[in-house]
């Protein structure tokens, strides 16, 4: 009898640890098998099945500007022929060929495809010169931050360039010359090759005092010009925006002049009589009388009044 109660016993623990251990496997999470961190080697892209491509080499990485190209920061990808970027390289020989390393004219981004005109010649080396387009030339003008817009001009955007000066004025009246001031665009949608040294374009714009532009000769000769006759300024354009043909100058009579706004303009008084010397002048029967002044001379209407003594004698014409 006490026999089989033991058995019992040890029946019914049994039984109990088996299901203990069931509950406890079913409830605990199961840990996904540890992965490789060994590098997978890059395995060319393949081409689309149905679609032209063309194999194109990008960046593998971001690249900033003035690195040096190398086979570790390139890539293949398969590229649609038809939209190919033009500059493309289409193999690492072609880019890395023979004649020394290229260096990079400009930042590119991640997967960005490397052109030939991002990148300099085989053995050059990354400097303005690279930069410029041919047939163009570079000039500085001398900014501050407000003629620089503020500063916030980068390399690669397009401005035009704005010309202040002032022009020497004849007065009439005997009253001696004035200057007037006048202002005019003389280049437009010039391409900024860089801001003072910097020739990548910076995530944050910063003042500069000497703004390098790319034109052509007749605009590095208006630039020379007009740095030394006036001030320069800068207005930039949006990106895309077309040139316009508008070239006249404006000066003060453009702006209202100096007149007192809501002020109704009084007319010029007439002159009743000379005050300079008078010449009469005799055309057949018919005499014409002109005052002689600092700017010319005037022809005076006489109606019933007396010429000033200072007139001259009669001259024949």
């Amino acid at each position: 009898m006490r026999l089989r109660n033991v058995y019992r016993l040890a029946a019914a623990g049994a039984c109990a640890a088996v299901a203990t251990y069931l509950t406890v496997a079913f409830l605990t999470p199961r840990t996904p098998p540890p992965r490789s961190t060994m590098a997978v080697p890059e395995m060319p892209q393949e081409p689309v099945r149905g679609l032209d491509t063309k194999t194109v080499i990008v960046a593998a990485r971001p690249l900033q500007y003035g690195a040096v190209v190398t086979a570790d920061a390139l890539t293949e990808v398969q590229w649609p022929s038809t939209s190919v970027p033009p500059g493309a390289f289409s193999t690492r020989e072609a880019l890395l060929g023979p004649g020394g390393q290229r260096t990079l004219l400009t930042s590119i981004a991640q997967n960005e495809p490397i052109l030939a005109s991002k990148v300099t010649g085989p053995g050059q080396r990354s400097s303005l010169s690279a930069v410029i387009e041919e047939g163009m030339e570079a000039v500085t003008i001398r900014v501050d931050d407000v003629l620089g817009v503020a500063g916030l001009v980068q390399p690669g955007d397009r401005v035009n360039v704005m010309w202040t000066y002032s022009e020497r004025k004849a007065n009439a009246n005997g009253k001696p010359p004035s200057d007037v001031a006048y202002s005019m665009r003389i280049l437009q949608n010039v391409r900024v090759l860089a801001i003072d040294q910097i020739l990548d374009r910076g995530s944050q714009a910063k003042p500069a005092k000497a703004v390098t532009v790319e034109v052509d000769a007749e605009g590095a000769k208006k630039v020379a010009f007009s740095q030394n006759a006036g001030q320069l300024s800068l207005s930039l354009l949006r990106t895309g925006s077309r040139p316009r043909p508008d070239y006249r100058r404006i000066g003060i009579d453009d702006l209202g002049g100096q007149r007192t706004p809501g002020a109704t303009p009084q007319p010029t008084p007439q002159k009743t009589e000379p005050d300079g010397t008078v010449i009469a002048v005799t055309r057949g029967t018919e005499r014409s009388y002109y005052e002689m002044t600092e700017s010319g001379r005037r022809e005076i209407k006489v109606s019933g009044k007396t010429i000033p003594p200072t007139t001259a004698a009669p001259q024949p014409e």
